[in-house]
């Protein structure tokens, strides 16, 4: 059974501008599954379908409930549901993968600000191009 765990949050750019990312790790497996600026529904939809692509669909998927990243969970069951994923996102709740999933993405987000991308497109690339939750080793697509 796999379990994505989705993980929005906030990355900077050299600039200092704040860019809106997603964060795709697959809990069952402690695997970075995707990642990728998100501050459209369109960006959100390649993040998705990327990591679809990738992994096929989860079994779960949970997120850490945040106002600040609402409209990002609606957009994420809808576009989820067109692919025939029918459970719903549900709400994670404090435990081991929780802990993991936190890690993971603060590696990840550091990793990919050490690039110090100066435009939303090269800090796609950095997410693009996948970080190891572990470090900052590039995992195969």
């Amino acid at each position: 059974m796999t379990t994505w765990h989705l993980n929005p949050t906030f990355l900077r750019l050299a600039d200092g501008t704040y860019l809106r990312v997603l964060l795709i790790v697959d809990t069952s497996r402690r695997r970075f599954v995707g990642a990728g600026v998100a501050e459209s529904d369109g960006d959100l939809e390649d993040v998705l379908r990327g990591s679809i692509a990738k992994d096929g669909l989860p079994d779960v998927v949970r997120h850490l409930p945040n106002h600040l990243f609402d409209d990002l969970t609606g957009s994420i069951t809808r576009f989820l549901a067109g692919h025939g994923f029918r459970p719903g996102v549900e709400a994670a709740y404090l435990d081991d993968d929780l802990v993991w999933v936190l890690e993971s993405a603060r590696h990840i987000s550091k990793a990919a600000e050490r690039t110090k991308p100066a435009t939303k497109a090269e800090l796609a690339d950095a997410l693009h191009n996948g970080l190891d939750p572990v470090g900052t080793a590039p995992v195969g697509r």
